[in-house]
C-alpha cells in the first residue's frame, strides 16, 4: 500500500503512459490488490484490477464453498454483494476517470470471469477509470480512489458488519438444490420441472426480475410431481420428453412459460421467482431468421427439391428465406447435441409448421419443398428429440402432442383428452411424406484457411451488446440468439473466435470444435482460454456454435503483431 503511494506521488503530472509504472500487487492490510491492465489514454477501456482477500476474515462460512456446485453458487452471491456494495463512483478528471465498475450481474447464475473463488480466498475484478487532467496523471485523485475507495468498497462486503451472510449461504444451496433437481430429470427422462409457486412473469420485456402481484404457478394435478431435493420435498410440473403443446388465449400467458422453459436450462439466484424453473440443458430455442448467412447446412429432412435442384444436402445461401432459416436452425442444434427444441409460433415461419388440407389440395407435393415441421416432429421424438411448441392458431398438432398444456390467464391446465377429442370431431392433419427423416448429425464444416486469414498473432474480436460480433471488419448477427442473456456471453463468444482462430481447438468440424470449447470452459478457468477479464460469462456450445454459422468469412490479410506481451500469471 505504501509502495502505491508513492509511485502515485512520484508520477503526478506526468503523461498519462507514467500509469504503467503501477502495474503489479500491492498488499494491504486486509486484502491484496493486483493492477492487471492499465489504460493508455483517459478515453481508453478503462484499466482492470483484481482485489482478494480469505473469505473466513470476512464472515463468509466454509460450508459456502464445500462442494463445486455450492462453490458456484457462492462466486454469484459474491458477485451481488460486490455490485451491490460498489454504489456510484464520482468523476475526477475527463475521459472515463473516476469510474470504478463491476461486470453487470442478472437473474442467471453461472460462471463468470470477475468473481472467483479458490479454497478459502476470492478473487474480483473490476474496472478503474484512472483520474486525468487531459493527457496528465491525476496521482492524488488516483490516490483517493485507489487507496480510499477500493478499501472501503471492500470493507462493505465483510459479512460480520452487513448481516448478508444468511443470504451468501442462501445463493449456495439454491444453486447445489437446482443441480441436484437436474439429478432428478436426468433419472426421469423429464424435460423441465417447474416448482410449485414460481412466478413466471418479468416486470417488463427490458426488466428481468420477477413481476410483483403475478400470478403464481400451480402445477396441473396431472403433471405434478414430488421430489425430494437435498432432504427438502418439492412439488411442481414434470414436463417428460416427447412432444408438448402450450396453447390459450393471446395475452394469457403461453410464451412466458416457453421464455421460463428456454432460460431454465440456466440456474437462478434466489430472488428470480424461476429459481427452481429447471430445464434439460441440452434444450434449444429456434425460430425463423430471415435474411441469416448459412453454409453447408443439411435442411433436406425439411426442404428437397428445391427449384433448378439446389442442394439441400449441403445448403448455403447468404439471404435465408424463414423457412429455410429455420430448418437450418434445428438441423444445427441436433448436429450440436441438443435434445430439445422449443419453438414459438409467433416467431415461425408459417409455411415451415405446417400446410392444411386446403393448401395441400391446391400445390401437390411434388410441387412443394418445404415438409413442415408438423409432419417431421413425430420422426425427431423417435429419434430422440422432444420438441415443446407455442401453438396458437395451428390446432392440427393437437394430433401429434403428447401432452397439451393450456394457458388461462396464466393458469396452467392439462387439455389432452381435450384436445384429442377435437381432433376425433374435427379431423386431424393429413400426412403427405412418409416417417422416414434421417435427423443424423451432418458435418459443419468450417473454412479454416479463411478464418486464418483474420488472424495473425493478434485478433481483433468485439460484441456489441446481445446484437452483433465483429471480426475485424466482418459482423456476426446474434440477435435472434435468444437464450443468450447477458452482454457479456457475446464478450466470450467474442474472446473465443480470437482463440480459435489461433487453432487453438483443433481443426476439426463446428460440433467438435464447440463442444471441445465447451469441455474447456467447464474444466479451465476463462483467463485460462482467453487472457485476463472481468467481463465475461459462460456460454453454451449451442450458441457458440450458432454465432460461428453466421460468420460471413470474408477474406482478410491477418493483423499484425504491435508487440509482445508477456503472459498473465495470477497466482503465485
Amino acid at each position: 500500500m505504501h509502495k502505491l503511494k508513492q509511485l502515485l506521488h512520484k508520477i503526478d503530472g506526468q503523461s498519462y503512459g507514467a500509469y504503467k509504472s503501477i502495474k503489479g500487487r500491492y498488499e494491504f492490510e486486509r486484502f491484496d490488490l493486483d493492477i492487471i491492465k492499465v489504460q493508455g489514454d483517459p478515453f481508453a477501456s478503462p484499466s482492470l484490477l483484481e482485489v482478494s482477500f480469505l473469505l473466513t476474515d470476512f464472515g463468509f462460512e466454509p460450508q459456502c464453498w464445500s462442494n463445486a456446485d455450492r462453490r458456484l453458487g457462492l462466486e454469484n452471491g459474491i458477485h451481488h454483494l460486490a455490485s451491490d456494495a460498489l454504489g456510484r463512483g464520482k468523476r475526477r478528471g475527463s475521459g472515463k476517470s473516476g469510474a470504478i465498475q463491476i461486470q453487470t450481474v442478472g437473474q442467471t447464475m453461472f460462471k463468470r470471469s470477475s468473481v472467483e473463488v479458490e479454497g478459502n480466498k476470492v478473487f474480483i475484478k473490476f474496472y478503474v477509470g484512472l483520474p486525468a487532467a487531459g493527457r496528465r496523471v491525476l496521482g492524488r485523485e488516483a490516490m483517493e480512489m485507489l487507496l480510499t475507495d477500493i478499501p472501503d468498497w471492500v470493507e462493505r462486503m465483510d459479512l460480520n458488519d452487513n448481516g448478508q451472510a444468511l443470504k451468501m449461504e442462501r445463493f449456495a444451496l439454491t444453486n447445489e438444490k437446482a443441480e441436484a433437481i437436474r439429478k432428478h430429470l436426468k433419472a426421469n427422462n423429464w424435460l423441465a420441472f417447474i416448482q410449485n409457486g414460481s412466478v413466471l412473469a418479468r416486470k417488463s420485456g427490458v426488466d428481468d426480475r420477477p413481476m410483483e402481484d403475478a400470478v403464481k404457478f400451480q402445477s396441473p394435478a396431472s403433471m405434478e410431481v414430488e421430489i425430494s431435493v437435498l432432504g427438502e420435498s418439492m412439488k411442481g410440473m414434470a414436463i417428460p420428453h416427447g412432444i408438448t403443446v402450450i396453447t390459450g388465449g393471446g395475452f394469457h400467458g403461453k410464451s412466458t412459460l416457453l421464455n421460463a422453459l428456454e432460460y431454465g436450462v440456466y440456474n437462478h439466484i434466489p430472488s428470480d421467482g424461476r429459481t427452481y424453473c429447471i430445464t434439460d440443458e441440452n434444450a434449444v430455442k429456434v425460430r425463423a431468421e430471415d435474411g441469416r448467412y448459412m453454409q453447408g447446412v443439411n435442411i433436406s429432412p425439411f426442404i428437397n427439391n428445391l427449384p433448378h435442384k439446389k442442394d439441400t444436402v449441403n445448403f448455403s445461401t447468404e439471404n435465408a428465406s424463414g423457412s429455410t432459416s429455420q430448418a437450418g436452425n434445428i438441423m444445427e442444434a441436433i448436429s450440436l447435441g441438443a435434445n430439445a427444441l422449443l419453438i414459438d409460433e409467433d416467431t415461425s415461419a408459417s409455411n415451415f409448421m405446417v400446410r392444411d388440407q386446403k393448401v395441400q389440395s391446391l400445390i401437390k407435393a411434388d410441387k412443394e419443398p418445404i415438409t413442415a415441421f408438423i409432419e417431421r416432429v413425430q420422426d425427431l421424438k423417435a429419434a430422440g428429440i422432444s420438441s415443446v411448441m407455442v401453438i396458437g392458431g395451428l390446432g392440427d398438432y393437437f394430433e401429434v402432442a403428447d401432452q397439451v398444456l393450456m394457458l388461462d390467464e396464466y393458469k396452467v391446465k392439462e387439455v389432452t383428452a381435450e384436445a384429442k377429442a377435437i381432433i376425433e370431431k374435427f379431423g386431424g392433419h393429413q400426412r403427405t411424406v412418409e416417417h422416414q427423416a434421417d435427423f443424423q448429425p451432418f458435418q459443419m464444416k468450417l473454412d479454416w484457411p479463411r478464418i486464418k486469414s483474420h488472424f495473425g498473432d493478434r485478433a481483433k474480436t468485439k460484441s456489441r451488446d446481445l446484437d452483433e460480433i465483429s471480426v475485424n471488419k466482418d459482423n456476426i448477427n446474434i440477435r435472434s440468439l435468444e437464450q443468450l442473456v447477458e452482454p457479456a456471453q457475446a464478450n466470450l463468444i467474442a474472446a473465443l473466435l480470437a482463440k480459435m482462430g489461433k487453432g487453438n481447438f483443433g481443426s476439426g468440424d463446428l460440433a467438435a470444435v464447440a463442444t471441445e470449447m465447451q469441455e474447456q470452459l467447464n474444466q479451465q478457468n476463462f483467463e485460462d482460454l482467453t487472457g485476463p477479464s472481468g467481463n465475461l460469462s459462460f456460454v453454451r456450445k449451442y450458441e457458440f456454435a450458432a454465432a460461428v454459422s453466421r460468420w460471413k468469412v470474408s477474406e482478410q490479410q491477418p493483423q499484425r503483431e504491435r508487440g509482445g506481451g508477456r503472459r498473465y500469471g495470477r497466482r503465485h
